[in-house]
Order: C-alpha cells, then structure tokens, then sequence
C-alpha cells in the first residue's frame, strides 16, 4: 500500500523520516545477514533449532527480515534503492529460505500459522517488492510453495483475511484470475456478522479462538486487512464492490469506534496482545489510526466523510505517541492529506454506554474518563495464553474493570510487565501467585454476564466461579454488580465464598503512579505519606488518589465504613516475565511505582460482602463532600438482589426469581433493571444477561400510568393501574436491552 511515489521529491519531513525507518531497520538486517556458502541459516539468532514451533518462527521471522530489505531496496529515496548487491543479497536469500525451509516438498510441521499465513505474506510481499528482479522460474518456484500451504482462503475471522490475503498476493504475482477471484470472494464471510463463533456480531463483539474477545487485535487485523485489499483490487475486474463492505462498516461504528480512547486501544479486548512490548495500547492505538485512514479513502462517499472525520480527530488528539511512527509511506501520504483538508472536519467517538453480550464487555465512555468491564461466563473464557504469552493474564477479564483518563501513560509505559498481575482493580480473587498460563481459556459454569443499559446508566452483573486446580466444589464463587451512574461507579459484591484454604481478596485500584511524590494518596482527610507503604486503615469512609494531571484523580467512597489495606510500593519487571514468545520476549527490566488497595475477605469467605464507589476525575475536596453526603443510596446487597439509587435513577441486578421487592420493583425472575424518570415520564429498561432466560419475565412496579408512549415489541404492558404490571418476551434475547416508557398518572 506504499512506495509508488517518488519520495525523493517529497519535502514531507514525516515521509523522510518514514524512508529512515525503512532504511535503518534493512541496514540492522544486513549488517548480520550470513552470507556463506555454506550457512545453516540466514541470522545467527534464527538457527531454525529447538522444536518444531520455534523452527517455523524461525522461517517467518526470517521471511520478514528479507521482506524489510526488499522494502529499502524498492522504495525511491531509501540509501538502499536499486543497490545491486542488496539485490544479489535478497535474491540468495530467498533461494536458500526456498530450498531448505519453505518449499513444496516439506510437510508442514509446528505452528500451522507460520506454514500457511505468517511465512508466505512475507514471501509474497517481498517477491512483490521485487517483481521486476526475479526471473519467471524463481517466482513459480515460490509461488507453488506458496500454493500448497495455502492453496485458498481458510480458517475464520481475521484467519479468513489473512489467507484470503495469500492467496491474492500469490495470485497477483503468477497471473491467476481464477485465484484472484477466490480471494476476493473468500474474504466475504470476514466482512459478515456472524451468530457464533469466530467474527464480528450485531452487538459490536469480536470474538477470535472462539471464545476470546479481540477487537483490538485480531478485530484490528481484519479492518486494516480490508483497507489492503480494497486498495490492492481497486479498478480491477476483481475490486470489492462498496456493498460488500457496509456490514464491516457498520460494525466499526458500533463494535470498533467505542473502543479508542485518546489515541489507546483500550486492553481489554485486545487479548494476549496487551502482554507484547511493541503492542501497548498506544501503539495499538496508533494501528488502528493509520488503517482508519486507509479505509476512509475506500468506501463511498456517504461513508467515507463520518470515517475521515474520526481519522482526523485520532491523528489531532494523539499525544502520548507519534502517530506518523511507520515505515508505510502510503499511511503517511493519506494522513495528511485528511489532516491538510478543510473539508474534512474531526469527529470524535461518540458518548456511549454499551454493553457487548457476545464477548461478556461493557464499555462507559464519559466526556472526561472511559470506564470499562471485562467479564467471563460460561461464554467467553477469563483470558487467553498462546504460544507462551500472556503468561500472567489470570485475573484480567474476571471482572477486571479499567479506567482510562488524562493520565495517558497509566496502560503505556510498561504497565502489564509492571503491575501485580494477582491485584488486578475489579477482581474478587485468591491472594497469590499462580503458575504461568494458569486457568487460561477456563470457561465457568456461570452464564450471569451482562445487563441492561440506557444512555449514559448501566446495571451490569457477573456471577462467577474462580479456576481451581481442585475440587470444583473448592473454588471461589460469588456475585458482582457495577451500576454506571454517568460520573458515578457503584461496585457491590455478595456471596463470596471459598474452601480452598486461600485468603480472598477484593482490589479497588491497582494504579501506577509517574510522580509518588505529588500522586497523594489521601484518607478521609489526612494525606498517607512515606515509600514504601503497606498499612490497614480501619473503618475507612474515602480516600482519593491524585493523578498527574488536574482532572486525573479518583476518589474512592465506601457507603459503610470498610478496613482498607494500602500498598505503595516500587515494582521491577520485565516483558519476558509475561512474555516468552521469541519475538516478544525481552528482560529489560523495568521499575514503576503502584497503589494498591483492596478488601480482605479472610480465607476461605462465607456469604462476605463489599460496596464502593469510584468518583473518575474528582478532587480531595469533592470526594470528601460527596462522602460526607452520598449521592447513591445502597438499596440490597444479598445473593438475591442488588440495587443502588441516585435521584430519579434505581438500578437493579435481580439475581434468581424469589428476590424481594426493591425500590418498588419486584422481577419474577433474573434480569437486570433500570427504572429513570424524566419528568413526567418513567422508563423501564430490561436485559437478561443469563441469555439463557426462555419465555416472559414478568415485573410489577408499584406506581401507576396514565398510558404507554413507546414499547419495545417484546414488551407487553398488561395493567396501568393501580401499579404497573408488565411482561418481557426474553427468549433468544442475547443479552439485549428492551425499553418501555410510560406517561405517568
């Protein structure tokens, strides 16, 4: 998608510094490229050894290397353009790569990806580079490779791009229309919502390795493979028709937009990715930017001018990295020709609170702060480990939640290689270690994940079961609900209870600190000073940590005076503690500084409880007053049903059918509810987040209306008065929201 233009007539410094890029990452390449004629291998550090998986890396890795030389050496201005000897260089290179690790004779053996994706995109992309320096008879030599390991589109979600991607590629470089077709075509069930599975839903879910939440990953590869792809086919007989995109599009705007924060790519729907160094969320950010630019200059008119707006604004706002970082120049072509247009005006992510079903995600977006909630069920396992990474990731979608504000560096900044991977905020887990990869891709027997949502309010609740080596009967069970009030979180726990023999513990807040010194973590009015810290504050009311900007801070409410264990502390880590896939593994160790607080529930709980509230954005001084006069009551917090009420709004997570009657409420059976007046008018918002519920739920509500304005066609509203008695059709609802507004009498 780049290199066409003569860029050494170009006076665009980010171009120049792109073509450095380009031309710093060959020289690194070549100056260790082994040249012998009688060499094992093509770089001393891939000697193609060890198991049958490390030997397939080895073969990618050592494609790639080749494809960045060839892309030095074919793009105008590069001190490598057109050199003879880095022709020379990359022609025997890719001859003994054919003859000893890649060709149709081998049988595929270790990681299927690197045989039938990873190794032949590289391979096509550099004989492409090099289209007019390799004879006729190497690129068929290649290509047959090429053709027995991915002879057409295969696999599902971003797998389905990739090989459809091969197989274009190839296609393109022996003159094969029937195969350039085949791709084309192949690549359609990518671009189409799916029921189950692998792809991206309805909902805005993307789920890849069937039960693993990935939108900023391989949701990620999928948009910036399709940009490709219509770039690459653009004019020809084979081009994408516009239609064939709609459904992607739409999906960005639901699935993909809510996701972008300040130029991050919130982590937790990026999977195992959040544990490679060069994959932070910045960075992940910063991809998702640049494949938004290409597709902006793809699709028609109609939406290609909301798209370009939301490129504009991601390439204006990003602060914390630089978003021209590439060695595409074509990227970099297309970003300011947004950035230079007048007409193009930047449109930010829009104000939503969602909740993603498919995947067990739920999204706040405030004007100051991003709030989200990473779940699992019987659905979506807690976390994925793969090829030895993410070794760590066990507590991160147990009901993790993550809070994105000014402080751009929090999730940056070697955040994961850092942080206590056992405290992470949201969670109800044992105290303690775990062996790497431990209770990765464990699916519960619990389906509550989920709730119902209604502008900027959100009941949301998780049943859960912890992994356990053990008896099932010994894990760790209990229930949690976040109510999303605009600026205000209400957590609450109930039901925790464990026999395993392990403390259990509740984190509030595991946050990394730039500045100990001004980052004051200050209780119920005194400032806790000193390096490291580890105390238990008794009976505490609130506390608040300042952040390294004016608007960073947080406060913590806790409705019942609670015993709050405090951390300060200094940590030491490295990415090849998380991370020991070869090409991400690195043992730079790094040092941050973290707080942490959390409830202890003592070993093995019985029926423990906990409730507080987060205040994103605030000030000492207003979490004290809000302390001292809470704007939410705490209505229930039993195995039962939870409920809180701030103003005019009750939220409600009614856990099993027999919960008593809150707040005027009674469910006939579990679901999450929000009641918001608005004046004269009431409306009632219902979602099972089981999405197991068969038939009608019924509700009665103890006040009375003069008629219905608007009703969901699931809803059937049977008495207006005297009270409310209403039904909800739940069956194969999929966790959706379904809304009834009356006029009240």
């Amino acid at each position: 998608m780049s290199g066409s233009t003569d860029n050494r007539s170009t006076p665009v410094p980010e171009v120049q510094a792109a073509i450095g890029r380009v031309d710093a990452l060959a020289q690194e390449h070549l100056a260790t490229l082994e040249t012998s004629d009688r060499r094992a291998y093509l770089w001393r550090d891939l000697p193609f050894e060890g198991n049958e998986n490390r030997q397939s890396l080895d073969t990618r890795r050592s494609f790639a290397r080749i494809e960045a030389i060839a892309r030095a050496y074919a793009t105008a201005g590069s001190e490598f353009e057109r050199e003879p000897e880095v022709r020379a260089q990359l022609l025997s290179g890719l001859d003994w790569l054919y003859e000893n690790r890649y060709n149709e004779s081998l049988e595929q053996a270790g990681n299927w990806y690197n045989w039938q994706i990873g190794t032949p995109l590289q391979l096509t992309s550099a004989v492409l580079l090099l289209y007019d320096d390799v004879d006729e008879a190497r690129r068929d030599a290649y290509m047959t490779a090429v053709n027995k390991f991915c002879p057409q589109p295969d696999h599902t979600g971003a797998n389905r791009i990739w090989t459809s991607r091969v197989v274009a590629q190839r296609a393109a470089l022996v003159d094969d229309d029937r195969m350039l077709t085949a791709a084309r075509d192949g690549i359609a069930p990518a671009l189409t919502f799916v029921d189950a599975g692998d792809g991206f839903y309805r909902d805005g879910s993307f789920i890849q390795h069937e039960q693993h939440p990935y939108t900023g990953g391989y949701g990620l590869a999928v948009v910036a493979s399709t940009a490709w792809f219509v770039h690459l086919l653009d004019g020809s007989p084979w081009q994408l028709q516009r239609s064939d995109l709609s459904e992607l599009l739409d999906w960005i705007d639901i699935g993909f937009e809510p996701w972008l924060y300040r130029g991050s790519f919130l982590s937790p729907v990026r999977g195992r990715y959040i544990a490679r160094q060069d994959s932070q969320d910045h960075a992940a950010g910063r991809s998702a930017t640049q494949a938004l630019v290409h597709l902006a200059f793809s699709v028609d008119s109609h939406r290609s001018v909301p798209l370009k707006g939301l490129a504009r604004h991601l390439l204006e706002e990003e602060q914390f990295t630089d978003v021209y970082n590439t060695r595409d120049i074509g990227t970099i072509i297309y970003a300011k020709a947004l950035t230079d247009d007048p007409d193009t005006v930047p449109r930010a992510p829009s104000q939503v609170t969602r909740v993603f079903p498919a995947m067990d995600r739920v999204v706040h977006r405030r004007p100051n702060f991003t709030f989200a909630i990473a779940m699992s069920s019987s659905r979506i396992a807690t976390y994925e480990s793969a090829n030895t990474e993410n070794l760590k990731g066990w507590h991160t979608g147990s009901g993790a939640t993550y809070l994105y504000n000014s402080d751009l560096a929090h999730y940056d900044d070697h955040y994961w290689p850092t942080i206590d991977p056992t405290s992470i905020p949201g969670t109800t887990v044992p105290v303690g270690d775990r062996p790497n990869a431990f209770g990765a891709g464990y699916l519960s027997d619990k389906e509550w994940a989920g709730g119902a949502t209604f502008a900027s309010l959100a009941a949301i609740g998780m049943d859960f079961r912890t992994f356990t080596d053990g008896p099932d009967e010994s894990a760790l069970t209990g229930k949690k609900s976040w109510f999303l009030l605009g600026d205000e979180i209400v957590a609450l726990g109930t039901d925790i209870n464990g026999s395993s023999g392990e403390r259990v513990q509740t984190v509030v807040e595991n946050r990394k600190v730039i500045n100990r010194n001004a980052q004051t973590l200050t209780v119920d009015g005194s400032a806790l000073h000193g390096w490291p810290t580890d105390e238990t504050l008794r009976e505490s009311s609130w506390l608040h940590l300042a952040g390294p900007t004016s608007d960073s801070g947080i406060g913590y409410v806790f409705p019942d005076p609670t015993e709050i264990h405090v951390r300060q502390e200094s940590r030491t880590g490295a990415w090849s503690d998380i991370n020991n896939s070869p090409p991400h593994r690195d043992a730079t160790e790094h040092r941050r500084d973290f707080v942490t607080l959390w409830i202890d529930h003592g070993t093995d709980p019985v029926q423990k409880t906990y409730s507080y509230i987060l205040l994103p954005g605030a000030t000492t001084d207003t979490t004290a007053s809000y302390a001292r006069q809470p704007a939410v009551d705490v209505l229930a917090n039993t195995n039962y049903v939870q409920a809180v009420r701030r103003e005019d709004v009750l939220a409600a997570n009614f856990w099993r059918n027999g919960a008593p009657t809150v707040g005027g409420i009674t469910c006939h059976g579990p679901a999450s509810v929000l009641r918001v007046r608005d004046r004269d008018q009431m409306s009632l918002i219902v979602a099972d987040p089981t999405q197991s519920y068969e038939g009608r739920l019924r509700i009665n509500l103890n006040e009375s209306a003069s008629h219905v304005i608007s009703s969901d066609p699931r809803i059937t509203v049977h008495r207006l008065a005297p009270g409310i008695t209403l039904s909800v059709d739940l069956t194969r609802s999929q966790g959706s929201s379904y809304v009834v507004t009356f006029e009240s009498a």
